[in-house]
């Protein structure tokens, strides 16, 4: 399906990207493709449709479009894609970057048991997905921090202030943990 995906895309000028089970089709033309997709205009709404070719192609490798999923994005407005922000360059959301902010503060603030509790109960205790084994606060945070730097750059300022302020709380945590273990061994 990519290649006959790809074709399509190049006739229509177009260029095809997909991430797991999501398809984005992107050009630079002043209109776009009908044989990708167009938009139908009532009174007061707008209905996308997948265009008749991209269709053939989808249900012809035994595919189904999620029509809650599609969606028709245009220069000037905000454009993303698999949770990136597209316009201009990839970038990550800002509610993630608050996120992990907020998640550093809390450790900072509160102390590691704390914000990973705070963190499992408002994020992970709410997810649909089953988590068979308890992740750690830690390495959850240090991969979201690598993420902004995988989308960012790691040269970019905020990924490097996060990155410090991370390698610092998990110094102070390593050496709380152990000044703890001392103790704990002389009260034996």
């Amino acid at each position: 399906m990519d290649s006959q995906l790809q074709w399509l895309a190049k006739d229509c000028k177009s260029t095809y990207t997909r991430y797991a089970d999501d398809i984005t089709f992107s050009t630079t033309l002043p209109k776009f493709p009908n044989k990708l997709a167009y938009v139908l205009t009532g009174e007061d709404t707008e209905k996308f449709f997948i265009g008749n070719r991209l269709l053939a192609i989808i249900h012809e490798n035994g595919f189904e479009v999620n029509e809650q999923k599609i969606r028709l994005q245009v220069k000037g407005n905000h454009q993303e894609v698999t949770g990136l922000t597209t316009n201009v360059f990839p970038n990550v959301d800002r509610k993630y970057v608050r996120q992990v902010r907020a998640m550093l503060y809390a450790w900072a603030k509160f102390g590691l048991e704390a914000a990973e509790n705070e963190y499992f109960e408002k994020y992970v205790s709410k997810s649909r997905l089953p988590i068979k084994r308890k992740l750690e606060f830690q390495q959850v945070l240090r991969g979201k921090i690598e993420f902004i730097g995988m989308v960012k750059g790691k040269e970019d300022s905020i990924y490097q202030k996060y990155m410090n302020q991370y390698k610092i709380l998990a110094r102070l945590s390593m050496f709380n943990n152990n000044i703890n273990d001392i103790k704990e061994g002389n009260e034996d």
